[in-house]
């Protein structure tokens, strides 16, 4: 995937779709928080998504998305959220 400008981003993340956060990092892409979802550790974990936030000293949130978190989201310049998994319902909003 070639570079590109980098884009500011939140994801929502489970351990199975840790793949789709790879690819935009390699693109350049600054992550400003994760959401992990809920899981059953059994099919989903979410261990390595929390240890990349820990890792990168990221925000880290194990609850839904709620509407001030978009509005927290863009004051912080995020320019893009993520849905590698979902987190239960998504409050109506836009980041922009």
């Amino acid at each position: 995937m070639p570079r590109v400008d980098a884009m500011r981003f939140a994801i929502t993340l489970s351990d199975r779709f840790k793949p789709v956060l790879d690819v935009f990092l390699q693109a350049g892409w600054q992550p400003l928080k994760v959401f992990c979802t809920p899981v059953d550790h059994r099919m989903h974990h979410n261990k390595l998504s929390v240890a990349f936030a820990e890792q990168r000293k990221l925000p880290l949130q194990l609850s839904p998305l709620r509407t001030h978190d978009l509005a927290e989201l863009a004051e912080q310049g995020c320019e893009a959220l993520l849905v590698a998994a979902t987190t239960g319902a998504f409050p109506t909003g836009r980041l922009i």
